[in-house]
């Protein structure tokens, strides 16, 4: 019995939601990562580093209002943290809920991307890695399909989960 009221619970619970708005832009091959001291998921910039390089982008971070003069592209980003009790479990932990990517290149906002879930969602306690890669690949996957197309005026794609 309480194994079909979890269930019918997270069948009526909201998924991840991710939403992206990509203009068209040169390639990415390097970011600079504009620290952000509010965030306190402490694996959300070393895992945002390491897709990057899994996407042959190579990146490095600056502390806030400090950008390096040669950054081809600047990448901010903001994680919301918030706490609930995991089933099973009498302890209170913290899960991401939402992330905020912006990515500028030459001044120019080129792309953003968004998560979020809502505190009931049963998949709040998806990994930081399973939540990032999404965004990611909404960013830059663009960027081939641009590629092979010819040159327009900047028009945004947008996606929404």
């Amino acid at each position: 019995m309480a194994s079909s009221a979890v269930s019918m619970v997270s069948n009526m619970a909201p998924n991840i939601g991710t939403s992206a708005v990509v203009f068209q832009k040169d390639k990415t091959s390097a970011v600079c990562i504009e620290w952000n001291s509010q965030v306190i998921a402490s694996d959300f910039l070393p895992e945002l580093q390491r897709q990057l390089q899994a996407m042959s982008i190579a990146s490095r971070v600056y502390d806030a209002g400090m950008a390096p003069g040669d950054c081809p592209e600047i990448m901010k980003y903001d994680v919301r943290t918030k706490w609930a009790t995991p089933l099973f479990s009498d302890n209170a932990a913290p899960y991401i809920s939402d992330i905020n990517l912006f990515l500028k290149q030459g001044g120019k906002v080129v792309a953003t991307a968004a998560y979020s879930v809502d505190s009931l969602a049963y998949d709040k306690w998806t990994s930081t890695p399973k939540k990032l890669a999404p965004l990611l690949q909404k960013m830059f996957a663009a960027e081939s399909a641009a590629a092979e197309q010819p040159a327009a005026k900047a028009r945004p794609v947008i996606t929404r989960n």
